[in-house]
């Protein structure tokens, strides 16, 4: 029996025993009724944050980046990231936007952390192309960490990927 036959059996089995549960639970009155509303809205919660990361999920890819943490003020115009394959591999990638003095200074900040190498750019979306004036990367075999900033607009990207 393959791999994909046993997952598709264990998933139908655990379907199942939910719907069993809750018509259980939904038979008990408003109470019941309570408890699986409180868990249907708690599972779509967590099924969104993980094809849609929250704003911390991005600083913290950041910090993994920059070695240090992205302004608060800082405003995400664009974010996406994949979702992890079966070793853990993801990419992550990042738009934002910072007041003029936090661009500055941050641009200040990174060419102590990191090497400075000219490539051609990278696109967070097909609708955003930009040429960096300053890049920051690093790659290793394991992955690859960018970070562009484009002065005349105070943005920087940021992507992460490991493969």
């Amino acid at each position: 029996m393959s791999f994909i036959s046993v997952l598709i059996i264990i998933l139908l089995t655990l379907f199942v025993a939910c719907a069993l549960l809750s018509r259980w639970l939904w038979r008990k009155g408003k109470y019941g009724k309570g408890i699986v509303c409180t868990l249907l809205v708690g599972v779509i919660c967590l099924i969104y944050t993980a094809i849609y990361p929250t704003e911390s999920f991005y600083r913290e890819e950041f910090v993994r980046i920059a070695a240090i943490p992205l302004p608060d003020s800082a405003t995400f115009l664009h974010k996406e990231a994949s979702y992890p394959n079966f070793h853990g591999d993801y990419s992550a990638c990042a738009l934002v936007r910072l007041p003029p003095n936090k661009f500055n200074r941050l641009m200040a900040q990174l060419p102590r952390l990191s090497n400075e190498v000219s490539y051609g750019g990278i696109r967070c979306n097909s609708s955003t192309s930009a040429t960096y004036s300053h890049k920051h990367t690093s790659e290793n075999v394991a992955e690859s960490k960018f970070i562009g900033f484009t002065p005349a607009d105070s943005t920087v990207v940021f992507s992460y990927s490991s493969w």
